[in-house]
Protein backbone atom coordinates (compact mmCIF):
# COMPACT_ATOMS: atom_id res chain seq x y z
CA UNK A 1 0.00 0.00 0.00
CA UNK A 2 2.84 2.37 0.85
CA UNK A 3 4.40 1.70 -2.54
CA UNK A 4 1.11 2.44 -4.25
CA UNK A 5 0.72 5.63 -2.23
CA UNK A 6 4.26 6.70 -3.15
CA UNK A 7 3.55 6.08 -6.83
CA UNK A 8 0.30 8.01 -6.53
CA UNK A 9 2.00 11.03 -4.94
CA UNK A 10 4.75 10.99 -7.57
CA UNK A 11 2.10 10.62 -10.23
CA UNK A 12 0.16 13.60 -8.91
CA UNK A 13 3.32 15.71 -8.85
CA UNK A 14 4.19 14.97 -12.47
CA UNK A 15 0.58 15.06 -13.58
CA UNK A 16 0.10 18.48 -11.99
CA UNK A 17 3.37 19.69 -13.52
CA UNK A 18 2.27 18.39 -16.91
CA UNK A 19 -1.26 19.79 -16.77
CA UNK A 20 -0.32 23.21 -15.45
CA UNK A 21 2.71 23.40 -17.70
CA UNK A 22 0.64 22.42 -20.71
CA UNK A 23 -2.26 24.67 -19.87
CA UNK A 24 0.02 27.56 -18.94
CA UNK A 25 1.92 27.40 -22.22
CA UNK A 26 -1.28 26.89 -24.22
CA UNK A 27 -2.79 29.83 -22.37
CA UNK A 28 0.09 32.13 -23.34
CA UNK A 29 0.07 30.89 -26.93
CA UNK A 30 -3.70 31.26 -27.03
CA UNK A 31 -3.47 34.85 -25.87
CA UNK A 32 -0.99 35.69 -28.62
CA UNK A 33 -3.15 33.99 -31.24
CA UNK A 34 -6.31 35.67 -29.97
CA UNK A 35 -4.71 39.08 -30.47
CA UNK A 36 -3.67 38.14 -34.01
CA UNK A 37 -6.87 36.36 -35.04
CA UNK A 38 -10.58 37.23 -35.00
CA UNK A 39 -13.46 35.70 -32.99
CA UNK A 40 -14.86 34.30 -36.24
CA UNK A 41 -11.73 32.16 -36.71
CA UNK A 42 -12.31 30.44 -33.37
CA UNK A 43 -15.98 30.08 -34.20
CA UNK A 44 -15.22 28.19 -37.42
CA UNK A 45 -12.94 25.75 -35.58
CA UNK A 46 -15.59 25.38 -32.88
CA UNK A 47 -18.11 24.29 -35.50
CA UNK A 48 -15.79 21.54 -36.73
CA UNK A 49 -14.68 20.30 -33.31
CA UNK A 50 -18.20 19.02 -32.74
CA UNK A 51 -17.74 16.38 -35.43
CA UNK A 52 -14.08 15.69 -34.60
CA UNK A 53 -14.89 15.11 -30.91
CA UNK A 54 -17.63 12.63 -31.73
CA UNK A 55 -15.38 10.76 -34.17
CA UNK A 56 -12.56 10.53 -31.62
CA UNK A 57 -14.95 9.03 -29.08
CA UNK A 58 -15.62 6.17 -31.51
CA UNK A 59 -11.89 5.76 -32.17
CA UNK A 60 -10.99 5.43 -28.50
CA UNK A 61 -14.07 3.27 -27.91
CA UNK A 62 -13.72 3.15 -24.12
CA UNK A 63 -10.80 0.73 -24.51
CA UNK A 64 -8.28 2.92 -22.68
CA UNK A 65 -10.33 2.80 -19.48
CA UNK A 66 -10.84 -0.94 -19.94
CA UNK A 67 -7.10 -1.55 -20.37
CA UNK A 68 -6.23 0.59 -17.35
CA UNK A 69 -8.78 -1.24 -15.23
CA UNK A 70 -7.61 -4.70 -16.33
CA UNK A 71 -5.03 -6.09 -13.91
CA UNK A 72 -2.63 -7.69 -16.40
CA UNK A 73 -3.41 -6.76 -20.03
CA UNK A 74 -1.38 -8.73 -22.57
CA UNK A 75 0.43 -7.60 -25.69
CA UNK A 76 -2.37 -9.29 -27.61
CA UNK A 77 -4.88 -7.01 -25.84
CA UNK A 78 -2.90 -3.89 -26.65
CA UNK A 79 -2.37 -4.88 -30.31
CA UNK A 80 -6.04 -5.71 -30.78
CA UNK A 81 -7.11 -2.31 -29.50
CA UNK A 82 -4.41 -0.53 -31.52
CA UNK A 83 -5.58 -1.98 -34.85
CA UNK A 84 -9.23 -1.40 -33.99
CA UNK A 85 -8.53 2.26 -33.17
CA UNK A 86 -6.64 2.75 -36.42
CA UNK A 87 -9.29 1.20 -38.65
CA UNK A 88 -12.10 3.18 -37.02
CA UNK A 89 -10.05 6.37 -37.35
CA UNK A 90 -9.65 5.89 -41.11
CA UNK A 91 -13.36 5.11 -41.50
CA UNK A 92 -14.42 8.28 -39.71
CA UNK A 93 -11.93 10.41 -41.61
CA UNK A 94 -13.46 9.22 -44.88
CA UNK A 95 -16.97 9.94 -43.55
CA UNK A 96 -16.07 13.50 -42.54
CA UNK A 97 -14.18 14.05 -45.80
CA UNK A 98 -17.22 13.03 -47.85
CA UNK A 99 -19.65 14.95 -45.63
CA UNK A 100 -17.62 18.17 -45.53
CA UNK A 101 -19.87 19.91 -48.13
CA UNK A 102 -22.92 19.06 -46.01
CA UNK A 103 -21.25 20.48 -42.90
CA UNK A 104 -20.48 23.67 -44.80
CA UNK A 105 -24.06 23.89 -46.04
CA UNK A 106 -25.51 23.24 -42.57
CA UNK A 107 -23.70 26.23 -41.06
CA UNK A 108 -23.82 28.33 -44.24
CA UNK A 109 -20.02 28.76 -44.04
CA UNK A 110 -18.23 27.91 -47.36
CA UNK A 111 -14.78 27.75 -45.74
CA UNK A 112 -15.83 24.82 -43.54
CA UNK A 113 -15.62 22.30 -46.42
CA UNK A 114 -11.84 22.53 -47.00
CA UNK A 115 -11.23 23.08 -43.27
CA UNK A 116 -13.04 19.87 -42.34
CA UNK A 117 -10.93 17.76 -44.72
CA UNK A 118 -7.70 18.95 -43.10
CA UNK A 119 -8.80 19.20 -39.45
CA UNK A 120 -10.19 15.65 -39.57
CA UNK A 121 -6.63 14.33 -40.10
CA UNK A 122 -6.27 14.72 -36.33
CA UNK A 123 -8.52 11.68 -35.92
CA UNK A 124 -6.01 9.40 -37.69
CA UNK A 125 -2.97 11.01 -36.10
CA UNK A 126 -4.36 10.63 -32.56
CA UNK A 127 -5.20 6.95 -33.11
CA UNK A 128 -1.52 6.08 -33.50
CA UNK A 129 -0.63 7.09 -29.93
CA UNK A 130 -3.62 6.03 -27.81
CA UNK A 131 -2.11 2.73 -26.64
CA UNK A 132 1.31 4.22 -25.86
CA UNK A 133 -0.33 6.87 -23.71
CA UNK A 134 -2.58 4.29 -22.04
CA UNK A 135 0.42 2.16 -21.09
CA UNK A 136 2.25 5.16 -19.62
CA UNK A 137 -0.87 6.10 -17.64
CA UNK A 138 -1.32 2.55 -16.34
CA UNK A 139 2.31 2.61 -15.18
CA UNK A 140 1.70 6.02 -13.55
CA UNK A 141 4.52 7.35 -15.73
CA UNK A 142 3.35 10.93 -15.99
CA UNK A 143 6.93 12.21 -16.17
CA UNK A 144 7.34 10.88 -19.71
CA UNK A 145 3.95 12.24 -20.71
CA UNK A 146 4.88 15.65 -19.34
CA UNK A 147 8.05 15.76 -21.44
CA UNK A 148 6.22 14.81 -24.62
CA UNK A 149 3.26 17.12 -24.12
CA UNK A 150 5.23 20.19 -23.08
CA UNK A 151 7.71 19.98 -25.96
CA UNK A 152 4.92 19.34 -28.48
CA UNK A 153 2.85 22.28 -27.28
CA UNK A 154 5.79 24.70 -27.33
CA UNK A 155 6.94 23.78 -30.84
CA UNK A 156 3.42 23.69 -32.32
CA UNK A 157 2.58 26.94 -30.55
CA UNK A 158 5.50 28.71 -32.18
CA UNK A 159 4.43 27.31 -35.54
CA UNK A 160 0.86 28.52 -35.00
CA UNK A 161 1.92 32.02 -33.98
CA UNK A 162 4.20 32.35 -37.02
CA UNK A 163 1.35 31.26 -39.30
CA UNK A 164 -1.03 33.76 -37.68
CA UNK A 165 1.60 36.51 -37.99
CA UNK A 166 1.85 35.72 -41.70
CA UNK A 167 -1.88 36.32 -42.07
CA UNK A 168 -3.11 32.74 -42.50
CA UNK A 169 -6.13 33.41 -40.26
CA UNK A 170 -8.09 30.32 -39.21
CA UNK A 171 -5.55 28.07 -40.95
CA UNK A 172 -3.01 29.06 -38.28
CA UNK A 173 -5.18 27.26 -35.71
CA UNK A 174 -5.41 24.22 -38.00
CA UNK A 175 -1.65 24.01 -38.53
CA UNK A 176 -0.99 24.46 -34.82
CA UNK A 177 -3.34 21.63 -33.85
CA UNK A 178 -2.06 19.22 -36.50
CA UNK A 179 1.59 19.82 -35.67
CA UNK A 180 0.90 19.37 -31.94
CA UNK A 181 -0.74 15.96 -32.47
CA UNK A 182 1.98 14.79 -34.84
CA UNK A 183 4.79 15.77 -32.48
CA UNK A 184 2.97 14.33 -29.47
CA UNK A 185 2.45 10.92 -31.04
CA UNK A 186 6.02 10.77 -32.30
CA UNK A 187 7.13 11.47 -28.73
CA UNK A 188 4.95 8.70 -27.29
CA UNK A 189 6.39 6.21 -29.78
CA UNK A 190 9.94 7.23 -28.91
CA UNK A 191 9.47 6.99 -25.13
CA UNK A 192 7.31 3.86 -25.12
CA UNK A 193 8.96 0.51 -25.82
CA UNK A 194 5.67 -1.10 -26.81
CA UNK A 195 5.12 -1.87 -30.50
CA UNK A 196 1.96 -3.40 -32.04
CA UNK A 197 2.00 -6.98 -33.25
CA UNK A 198 0.23 -7.92 -36.50
CA UNK A 199 -2.58 -9.72 -34.64
CA UNK A 200 -6.21 -9.11 -33.80
CA UNK A 201 -7.74 -11.25 -31.06
CA UNK A 202 -11.50 -11.64 -31.15
CA UNK A 203 -11.41 -12.88 -27.56
CA UNK A 204 -9.52 -9.82 -26.33
CA UNK A 205 -11.83 -7.53 -28.26
CA UNK A 206 -14.98 -9.06 -26.78
CA UNK A 207 -13.58 -8.97 -23.24
CA UNK A 208 -12.47 -5.32 -23.39
CA UNK A 209 -15.46 -4.21 -25.43
CA UNK A 210 -17.81 -5.72 -22.87
CA UNK A 211 -16.69 -3.08 -20.39
CA UNK A 212 -15.62 -0.39 -22.84
CA UNK A 213 -18.73 -0.46 -25.05
CA UNK A 214 -20.87 1.09 -22.33
CA UNK A 215 -18.22 3.72 -21.70
CA UNK A 216 -18.14 4.31 -25.45
CA UNK A 217 -21.88 4.89 -25.53
CA UNK A 218 -21.62 7.12 -22.46
CA UNK A 219 -18.72 9.11 -23.94
CA UNK A 220 -20.59 9.47 -27.22
CA UNK A 221 -23.66 10.82 -25.45
CA UNK A 222 -21.47 13.12 -23.37
CA UNK A 223 -19.57 14.37 -26.45
CA UNK A 224 -22.83 15.19 -28.21
CA UNK A 225 -24.10 16.89 -25.07
CA UNK A 226 -20.96 18.99 -24.53
CA UNK A 227 -20.89 20.06 -28.16
CA UNK A 228 -24.61 20.58 -28.48
CA UNK A 229 -24.22 24.15 -27.29
CA UNK A 230 -21.65 24.83 -30.00
CA UNK A 231 -23.99 23.36 -32.61
CA UNK A 232 -26.95 25.47 -31.40
CA UNK A 233 -24.93 28.70 -31.13
CA UNK A 234 -23.22 28.17 -34.49
CA UNK A 235 -26.48 27.34 -36.25
CA UNK A 236 -28.91 29.83 -34.63
CA UNK A 237 -26.50 32.74 -34.31
CA UNK A 238 -23.16 33.06 -36.15
CA UNK A 239 -19.47 32.17 -36.10
CA UNK A 240 -18.63 35.34 -34.17
CA UNK A 241 -21.01 34.47 -31.31
CA UNK A 242 -19.61 30.94 -31.24
CA UNK A 243 -16.10 32.42 -31.20
CA UNK A 244 -16.92 34.43 -28.07
CA UNK A 245 -18.43 31.38 -26.38
CA UNK A 246 -15.48 29.18 -27.41
CA UNK A 247 -12.93 31.67 -26.08
CA UNK A 248 -14.77 32.10 -22.76
CA UNK A 249 -15.13 28.34 -22.44
CA UNK A 250 -11.40 27.86 -23.07
CA UNK A 251 -10.56 30.29 -20.26
CA UNK A 252 -12.86 28.41 -17.91
CA UNK A 253 -11.61 24.99 -18.98
CA UNK A 254 -8.00 25.98 -18.29
CA UNK A 255 -8.14 25.60 -14.48
CA UNK A 256 -10.84 22.91 -14.57
CA UNK A 257 -8.91 20.56 -16.85
CA UNK A 258 -5.61 21.37 -15.13
CA UNK A 259 -6.79 20.62 -11.60
CA UNK A 260 -9.31 17.85 -12.12
CA UNK A 261 -7.43 16.43 -15.09
CA UNK A 262 -4.15 16.21 -13.17
CA UNK A 263 -5.67 14.60 -10.08
CA UNK A 264 -8.15 12.42 -11.94
CA UNK A 265 -5.54 11.05 -14.34
CA UNK A 266 -3.59 9.64 -11.39
CA UNK A 267 -6.40 8.64 -9.04
CA UNK A 268 -8.33 6.53 -11.55
CA UNK A 269 -5.58 3.90 -12.05
CA UNK A 270 -4.73 4.09 -8.33
CA UNK A 271 -8.33 3.70 -7.15
CA UNK A 272 -8.82 0.93 -9.72
CA UNK A 273 -6.28 -1.10 -7.72
CA UNK A 274 -8.43 -0.62 -4.60
CA UNK A 275 -11.74 -1.50 -6.24
CA UNK A 276 -12.29 -4.56 -4.02
CA UNK A 277 -11.54 -2.77 -0.72
CA UNK A 278 -14.44 -0.43 -0.04
CA UNK A 279 -12.93 1.15 3.08
CA UNK A 280 -9.70 2.18 1.36
CA UNK A 281 -11.58 3.09 -1.81
CA UNK A 282 -13.94 5.39 0.08
CA UNK A 283 -11.04 7.06 1.88
CA UNK A 284 -9.17 7.66 -1.37
CA UNK A 285 -12.30 8.74 -3.22
CA UNK A 286 -13.29 11.21 -0.52
CA UNK A 287 -9.76 12.66 -0.39
CA UNK A 288 -9.86 13.18 -4.15
CA UNK A 289 -13.26 14.85 -3.93
CA UNK A 290 -12.18 17.27 -1.20
CA UNK A 291 -8.84 18.24 -2.72
CA UNK A 292 -10.43 18.97 -6.12
CA UNK A 293 -13.05 21.19 -4.47
CA UNK A 294 -10.46 22.86 -2.23
CA UNK A 295 -8.25 23.84 -5.16
CA UNK A 296 -10.83 24.48 -7.87
CA UNK A 297 -13.38 26.61 -6.00
CA UNK A 298 -11.03 29.52 -5.24
CA UNK A 299 -9.56 29.46 -8.75
CA UNK A 300 -13.03 29.76 -10.27
CA UNK A 301 -13.92 32.54 -7.84
CA UNK A 302 -10.79 34.54 -8.62
CA UNK A 303 -11.19 34.00 -12.37
CA UNK A 304 -14.76 35.30 -12.21
CA UNK A 305 -13.69 38.41 -10.32
CA UNK A 306 -10.85 39.31 -12.70
CA UNK A 307 -12.70 38.29 -15.89
CA UNK A 308 -13.18 41.85 -17.15
CA UNK A 309 -9.64 43.18 -16.58
CA UNK A 310 -8.28 39.89 -17.93
CA UNK A 311 -10.19 40.19 -21.21
CA UNK A 312 -9.53 43.94 -21.56
CA UNK A 313 -5.81 43.79 -20.89
CA UNK A 314 -4.91 40.47 -22.48
CA UNK A 315 -7.30 40.02 -25.40
CA UNK A 316 -8.24 43.66 -26.12
CA UNK A 317 -11.66 45.28 -26.49
CA UNK A 318 -12.77 43.12 -29.43
CA UNK A 319 -13.25 40.18 -27.03
CA UNK A 320 -15.30 42.03 -24.36
CA UNK A 321 -18.51 40.01 -24.98
CA UNK A 322 -16.55 37.10 -23.43
CA UNK A 323 -16.60 38.69 -19.97
CA UNK A 324 -20.16 37.87 -18.90
CA UNK A 325 -19.98 34.45 -20.56
CA UNK A 326 -16.77 33.66 -18.67
CA UNK A 327 -18.22 34.76 -15.32
CA UNK A 328 -21.26 32.54 -15.77
CA UNK A 329 -19.12 29.62 -16.92
CA UNK A 330 -16.96 29.94 -13.79
CA UNK A 331 -19.97 28.95 -11.71
CA UNK A 332 -20.64 25.98 -13.97
CA UNK A 333 -16.95 25.04 -13.89
CA UNK A 334 -17.04 24.54 -10.13
CA UNK A 335 -19.74 21.89 -10.48
CA UNK A 336 -18.39 19.90 -13.41
CA UNK A 337 -15.52 18.07 -11.62
CA UNK A 338 -17.81 17.17 -8.73
CA UNK A 339 -20.26 15.37 -10.98
CA UNK A 340 -17.41 13.81 -13.00
CA UNK A 341 -15.77 12.40 -9.86
CA UNK A 342 -18.97 10.58 -9.00
CA UNK A 343 -18.99 8.99 -12.46
CA UNK A 344 -15.35 7.93 -12.06
CA UNK A 345 -16.42 5.76 -9.13
CA UNK A 346 -18.68 3.74 -11.43
CA UNK A 347 -15.76 3.10 -13.79
CA UNK A 348 -13.57 1.99 -10.90
CA UNK A 349 -16.28 -0.38 -9.73
CA UNK A 350 -16.69 -1.76 -13.23
CA UNK A 351 -20.30 -0.56 -13.45
CA UNK A 352 -20.16 0.88 -16.93
CA UNK A 353 -23.83 -0.12 -17.28
CA UNK A 354 -24.80 2.37 -14.58
CA UNK A 355 -22.43 4.91 -16.11
CA UNK A 356 -24.35 4.66 -19.38
CA UNK A 357 -27.71 4.79 -17.63
CA UNK A 358 -26.84 8.06 -15.89
CA UNK A 359 -25.57 9.61 -19.12
CA UNK A 360 -28.84 8.80 -20.88
CA UNK A 361 -30.85 10.36 -18.06
CA UNK A 362 -28.70 13.49 -18.10
CA UNK A 363 -29.15 13.98 -21.83
CA UNK A 364 -32.88 14.31 -21.33
CA UNK A 365 -32.21 17.23 -18.99
CA UNK A 366 -29.64 18.67 -21.43
CA UNK A 367 -32.18 18.86 -24.23
CA UNK A 368 -34.80 20.20 -21.82
CA UNK A 369 -32.39 22.93 -20.69
CA UNK A 370 -31.69 24.04 -24.26
CA UNK A 371 -35.41 24.10 -25.12
CA UNK A 372 -36.13 26.26 -22.06
CA UNK A 373 -33.18 28.66 -22.19
CA UNK A 374 -32.35 29.18 -25.89
CA UNK A 375 -34.96 31.93 -26.25
CA UNK A 376 -32.72 34.22 -24.16
CA UNK A 377 -29.80 33.91 -26.57
CA UNK A 378 -26.25 32.80 -25.87
CA UNK A 379 -26.29 34.19 -22.32
CA UNK A 380 -29.51 32.32 -21.57
CA UNK A 381 -28.02 29.07 -22.82
CA UNK A 382 -24.96 29.50 -20.62
CA UNK A 383 -27.11 30.25 -17.54
CA UNK A 384 -28.91 27.03 -18.37
CA UNK A 385 -25.60 25.19 -18.02
CA UNK A 386 -25.53 26.06 -14.32
CA UNK A 387 -29.00 24.63 -13.75
CA UNK A 388 -27.99 21.56 -15.74
CA UNK A 389 -24.77 21.07 -13.72
CA UNK A 390 -26.67 21.16 -10.42
CA UNK A 391 -29.18 18.59 -11.67
CA UNK A 392 -26.42 16.33 -13.06
CA UNK A 393 -24.47 16.51 -9.82
CA UNK A 394 -27.52 15.38 -7.87
CA UNK A 395 -28.16 12.52 -10.31
CA UNK A 396 -24.55 11.32 -10.29
CA UNK A 397 -24.40 11.05 -6.50
CA UNK A 398 -27.20 8.46 -6.42
CA UNK A 399 -24.93 5.47 -7.02
CA UNK A 400 -22.09 6.93 -4.98
CA UNK A 401 -24.37 6.52 -2.00
CA UNK A 402 -25.38 3.00 -2.96
CA UNK A 403 -21.92 1.67 -3.88
CA UNK A 404 -19.72 3.50 -1.38
CA UNK A 405 -22.07 5.10 1.16
CA UNK A 406 -20.85 8.56 0.16
CA UNK A 407 -23.93 10.33 -1.15
CA UNK A 408 -24.90 13.93 -1.73
CA UNK A 409 -25.52 14.76 1.96
CA UNK A 410 -22.04 13.61 3.00
CA UNK A 411 -20.49 15.34 0.00
CA UNK A 412 -22.21 18.65 0.71
CA UNK A 413 -21.04 18.45 4.33
CA UNK A 414 -17.49 18.12 3.02
CA UNK A 415 -18.03 21.10 0.71
CA UNK A 416 -19.55 23.51 3.25
CA UNK A 417 -16.26 24.79 4.62
CA UNK A 418 -14.93 25.44 1.09
CA UNK A 419 -18.14 27.22 0.06
CA UNK A 420 -18.01 29.41 3.15
CA UNK A 421 -14.34 30.31 2.65
CA UNK A 422 -14.94 31.16 -1.01
CA UNK A 423 -17.90 33.34 -0.08
CA UNK A 424 -15.69 35.34 2.28
CA UNK A 425 -12.94 35.58 -0.33
CA UNK A 426 -15.42 36.74 -2.99
CA UNK A 427 -16.69 39.57 -0.80
CA UNK A 428 -13.14 40.58 0.07
CA UNK A 429 -12.00 40.64 -3.57
CA UNK A 430 -15.06 42.54 -4.78
CA UNK A 431 -14.40 45.20 -2.13
CA UNK A 432 -10.77 45.40 -3.16
CA UNK A 433 -11.76 45.57 -6.82
CA UNK A 434 -14.03 48.52 -6.05
CA UNK A 435 -11.05 50.36 -4.50
CA UNK A 436 -8.56 49.45 -7.27
CA UNK A 437 -10.04 50.84 -10.48
CA UNK A 438 -7.11 50.33 -12.88
CA UNK A 439 -7.56 47.15 -14.95
CA UNK A 440 -3.86 46.27 -15.00
CA UNK A 441 -3.52 46.71 -11.24
CA UNK A 442 -6.64 44.60 -10.67
CA UNK A 443 -5.17 41.82 -12.78
CA UNK A 444 -1.81 41.96 -11.00
CA UNK A 445 -3.00 42.41 -7.40
CA UNK A 446 -6.30 40.56 -6.98
CA UNK A 447 -5.24 36.93 -7.82
CA UNK A 448 -2.25 36.67 -5.42
CA UNK A 449 -4.12 38.54 -2.67
CA UNK A 450 -7.06 36.18 -3.14
CA UNK A 451 -4.81 33.12 -2.89
CA UNK A 452 -3.16 34.49 0.26
CA UNK A 453 -6.53 35.32 1.82
CA UNK A 454 -7.80 31.81 1.04
CA UNK A 455 -4.66 30.22 2.50
CA UNK A 456 -5.07 32.21 5.71
CA UNK A 457 -8.71 31.10 5.98
CA UNK A 458 -7.69 27.48 5.31
CA UNK A 459 -5.12 27.67 8.08
CA UNK A 460 -7.64 29.32 10.40
CA UNK A 461 -10.24 26.61 9.76
CA UNK A 462 -7.55 23.89 9.92
CA UNK A 463 -8.33 22.51 6.47
CA UNK A 464 -6.18 19.40 6.04
CA UNK A 465 -6.06 19.75 2.25
CA UNK A 466 -3.80 22.77 2.71
CA UNK A 467 -1.30 20.52 4.49
CA UNK A 468 -1.57 17.89 1.75
CA UNK A 469 -0.86 20.42 -0.99
CA UNK A 470 2.01 21.88 1.00
CA UNK A 471 3.57 18.40 1.34
CA UNK A 472 3.21 17.76 -2.40
CA UNK A 473 4.71 21.16 -3.18
CA UNK A 474 7.67 20.59 -0.85
CA UNK A 475 8.29 17.18 -2.39
CA UNK A 476 8.18 18.72 -5.86
CA UNK A 477 10.71 21.38 -4.79
CA UNK A 478 12.99 18.75 -3.25
CA UNK A 479 12.85 16.70 -6.46
CA UNK A 480 13.90 19.73 -8.48
CA UNK A 481 16.82 20.36 -6.11
CA UNK A 482 17.99 16.77 -6.39
CA UNK A 483 17.72 16.94 -10.18
CA UNK A 484 19.68 20.19 -10.24
CA UNK A 485 22.47 18.64 -8.14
Amino acid sequence: MSTLKEKAVNGVIWSVAERFGNQGIQFIIGLILARLLMPEDYGLIGMLLVFISIAQVFVEGGFSAALIRKSEPTNRDYSTVFWFNLVVAFVFYVIIFLCSPLISEFYQEPLLAPLAKVVALNIIISAFGIIQKTILTKQLDFKSQAKVNLSSIIISGVIGVVCAWQGLGVWALVVQNLSKNILMNIGFWILSSWRPMPIFSERSFKELFGFGSKLLASALINAVSENLYAIIIGKLYNAKSLGFYTRANQFQKLPVSSIYGAIGAVTYPVLAKLQHNNDQLKEGYRSMFRIVAFTLFPVMTILGVVAEPLIRVVLTEKWLPCVTLLQILCIEGAFYPLQAINLDLLKVKGRSDLFLKLEVIKQFFTVLTIVVFFRWGVYGLVWGLIALSIVCYYINTFYSKRLLDYGIIDQIKDLLVFIFMNGLMLLFLLGLKYIITNNMFQLIILPPVGVLFYAVLSNLFKVKELVTLREIFMKLVSKKRVTAL
